[in-house]
């Protein structure tokens, strides 16, 4: 999850959203070398160590300027966000992405919400989730990155400072550490010492929204967009049920 947060911090500090970061968005791969051992330069892959990088950025779109600012309902709905439904978010929107991941790693379960507990208003259920995994240093950070105050949320950089620590003193530090409100909030400037922050660039990307090609594609942003909230509705609602069935079976 390092390179996850790596990866993302530097998209953040560039000004950007990904907005469908997601399990299934993660690749893993070789580790590319870019020299060799005497210092030249050689792209080569190393055989003895895999690394994970963040792919599908069709959805990806810059910081909004302010919170007022109303975006699209877009990505996958099982890591969305609970703020993406009203339109109006920023960029940590993908930090609770990155904590429902986190759960998918720490339970071993999908994010469906049959299997990963949801509240009234989206946010993830901890209580209900297996108690003995609580205290592993993925489900803390899970549990600060998937905050329903978007604010409260920590930045990537300071996850990725806690996963090379691996120092449970800064998961606390870094749960009480008081952040910005949604209103005055930016983008972070500065990030893990070893980036530079480099001038915007505009994402050439194809447009998804494209009439001429949403009659061929049945999943397409806009279909999806639609019914995002419905979604998350009736398979919570399923997922209660399910509940209450096997909780009157266990009366009986």
């Amino acid at each position: 999850m390092q390179d996850v947060c790596r990866g993302m911090a530097y998209l953040h500090s560039q000004g950007y959203l990904h907005r469908d970061l997601a399990s299934k968005n993660i690749f893993i791969r070789k580790h590319i070398c870019d020299t060799d051992s005497i210092g030249n330069y050689k792209t080569q892959f190393d055989d003895e160590r895999l690394e994970a990088v963040i792919g599908d950025f069709g959805f990806a779109t810059g910081e909004p300027t302010n919170y007022e600012q109303k975006l699209s309902i877009v990505g996958s709905p099982y890591w969305l966000a609970p703020e993406c439904l009203s339109n109006k978010y920023n960029h940590k929107c993908d930090i609770f992405s990155f904590g429902v991941i986190c759960c998918e790693l720490n339970w071993h379960t999908p994010s469906d919400p049959d299997f990963l507990p949801r509240l009234d208003n989206y946010a993830i259920d901890f209580v209900k989730l297996e108690s003995s995994r609580m205290n592993t240093l993925l489900a803390k950070i899970a549990m600060m990155a998937c905050q329903y105050e978007s604010e409260k949320r920590p930045e990537f950089q300071e996850l990725l400072f806690i996963f090379n620590h691996n120092d449970d003193d800064l998961v606390v530090s870094a749960a009480n550490h008081k952040h910005q409100s949604m209103t005055n909030s930016k983008r972070p400037e500065t990030i893990e010492s070893g980036f530079q922050l480099l001038p915007r660039v505009q994402f050439k990307r194809f447009n998804s929204l494209d009439s001429n090609l949403i009659q061929f594609r049945p999943n397409s942003a806009e279909s999806i967009c639609e019914s995002q909230a419905d979604h998350l509705q009736r398979r919570r609602h399923s997922a209660l049920n399910r509940h209450n069935s096997v909780q009157s079976w266990i009366a009986q």
